[in-house]
This record gives C-alpha cells, structure tokens and sequence, in this order.
C-alpha cells in the first residue's frame, strides 16, 4: 500500500505495488470525544533553582506563588533567571487528582506565560521551557524565546513520556512541573528567561472498540466497478490498547474467484468505524490494469499499522501506509495473467515459390 498516487482507468488514487514509496502517509480518524477533567497549579516547592523572584529578591522563601494564578498578572510576579548562562530549574508540586469512573486519560497539558528578554533580536537572548519532572528525568517543551512579550504557550503530552503509555491517574500524580530558564551574558549584562504562570490540564475520553476492514472493487478500463468482497480483513481495537501498543494489527479472508478483463483494475478501499457507528471511507489504492485472465482464490491477510493522535477535543485513530516503517499491506494478493498463444507461421508452396499463410 504505496503512498504515492497515479491514474488508472479514471481513477486517481495511492497506488497498490509490491516497491516501497520514499515517505510514509498518515490519515487520522475521529475515535472518541475529549473533554477538560481538571486543572491543576503549584501547591509547593520540590525544588527552587531559579535565583531570583519580582517582587521579592532573593533569598527567596517560596516561589510557586509567584506562577500559580488563575488569571496571569505577568509583570506583577514572576521568577527569573540570575547572573548565569546556565540552565536553572524550579520544580513545583500540585494537588492529587482523581479519575472519574470510567474514564480514560487521552492526554496532559502543560501551559505557561513565559517571557525572554534580548540584547539583539533572536540571536543572543535567554531562553526557557516548561514540561514535567518524573523520577527525576525532566521532560520539557523545545526552548523558546519571545522577544520581551508576555506569551501563554501549551505544550502536549498525548502519552506519558517516562513509558510511552497511557497517562494513568499514579503517573499524573507522579509528575511535578518542571520549568527551565537560561539567562545570556551580553556586553557585561544578562538577558532573563521569565516565567509567571503554569498550569497543568488533564484531558479524558471514554474507551471504544474501532474497526477497520477493506473492500475489493474491480473496475473496468471504462471505469464501471463491481464490488467483489465488501468490509473483509477486519481488525478492531480498544483505542486504550492502541496507546499501549501502537503498530500492524492483521485480519484475513479467503477470496474467491474472479474472471478479470485484461484491461481491469483492482481497486481497495480502506474504511474505519467507531463501535457500531457507519463506516468511513479512509483510503483508496488501485492497481494497475493487470493484464490478467482473472483474479485468483487465495487466503488474504491485510496488515493495518494503527497508532493514536489526540488534542484537546478528539482522539483519533491513526493509519499510517506507504515505507517500511510503516508496513501496511495485503500479502497473498493473487492473479492469472491472460494467456497469449502465439501461433507459428506456416509455409506453403509448389516447390518454387514459398510463401508464409
């Protein structure tokens, strides 16, 4: 199941061949609904590397009152970077949190107001990120810098990053804010990474079977199709089993025969659906024209390589096809090519003349 596209017999579509593509493609289906659970803000210090406060300087007594508001007040109170070029980090508690019954974790939510300041503009600035802190392994955000404004910027962790699995309630409780800032020496003066705020939002969803299978089409060089097999290979998965175990889930089916017009295409649709919800048109490849006498019985395994997305709003199923990595397929497709008799020419003459009939 190649990812790159051609036409054949009218129809445009990925391409059915036996060679790899160059890149892989990704489509993304809606799985489950995604709501906001619950926020959470510091409630202590774990750890305070950040050497300086506004208002207060240092020594500092506490610090996660300066980032825990509910309304941001920027240049009210905020922590800092110090006379150092290199990275501090401040380390932050938060309130126990509590999964609703039922309920599946889809994704956490890290946000910060964070601002850095310049001596020249994008080269020589500070810089910070924000992430989480679990076991004692960092997680962060890619460093920015802002250009001396304010800026609220969320960072997404779909899976817990310490196992790649789905967040469960012990690894949410488990996590501390993490915040990292690192100041830049300039003509004897140091540019700061500023942070006022950070918040940490947990999102749900509830669990559901999803289902993907194929149908099998063979189109004429006119472009008449006629359905040979209809929602076969199926797979189907627990969106929480694809968060533990993304990659090639298979189904098989045993396909009859089928007499093929040499010019014919074979055409495969890939469709996904949610518990008994319709089926949705996913993927379409082709063939091309076979040059066949017809298409062969024969046990067909299907390989689908399914993984996970999700946002604040959905989770969503994710088929991937087209490169090695991403190894979707059907193995044992078979066929008969036409058969082309060649006739060896006949000599007739009188004994004179000959002549080939």
């Amino acid at each position: 199941m190649r990812s790159d596209s051609h036409t054949i017999n009218g129809l445009t579509a990925y391409i059915l061949g036996t060679a790899q593509s160059d890149s892989a493609l990704s489509v993304a289906n809606d799985g489950a609904s995604v709501s906001l659970s619950d926020t959470k803000r510091p409630t202590s210090d774990v750890s305070k590397g950040f050497p300086y406060s506004y208002p207060a300087e240092s020594p500092i007594d506490t610090q996660y009152t300066d980032v825990d508001e509910v309304e941001a007040d920027d240049d009210v109170s905020f922590v800092y970077t110090g006379e150092s070029a290199l990275y501090v980090y401040d380390r932050y508690g938060k309130p126990s949190y509590t999964l609703p019954t039922g309920a599946k974790i889809a994704m956490v939510r890290v946000v910060a107001r964070v601002k850095t300041t310049y001596a020249i503009r994008t080269t020589r600035q500070a810089d910070v990120a924000f992430g989480v802190e679990i076991g004692g392994t960092y997680y962060l955000s890619p460093n920015y810098r802002t250009n001396e404004v304010w800026q609220t910027i969320a960072y997404d962790f779909v899976r817990n990053p310490a196992t790649n699995l789905e967040w469960t309630t012990d690894d949410v409780n488990g996590a501390n804010f993490a915040v990292r800032g690192r100041g830049y020496l300039y003509a004897d003066t140091y540019e700061t990474a500023n942070i006022t705020q950070i918040y940490l939002e947990i999102y749900i969803y509830t669990d559901a079977t999803v289902y993907y299978s194929i149908d099998v089409i063979q189109r004429s060089s006119a472009g008449l199709e006629t359905t040979l097999a209809s929602k076969i290979c199926e797979v189907n998965s627990l969106i929480s089993a694809l968060y533990a175990s993304p990659g090639l889930k298979s189904g098989s089916f045993l396909m009859t025969l089928h007499s093929l017009a040499s010019t014919d295409s074979i055409v495969i649709k890939l469709y996904q659906k949610v518990g008994a919800g319709a089926w949705n048109l996913v993927r379409t490849w082709t063939t091309e024209q076979l040059g066949a006498q017809s298409l062969d019985a024969a046990t067909w395994t299907t390989y689908y390589y399914l993984n996970i997305s999700a946002t604040t709003t959905m989770v969503s199923t994710v088929y991937w096809h087209g490169t090695a990595t991403y190894d979707s397929r059907i193995e044992n497709f078979t066929w008969t090519p036409v058969v082309v008799v060649v006739v060896a020419p006949k000599m007739v003459g009188d004994g004179l003349t000959w002549i080939v009939a």
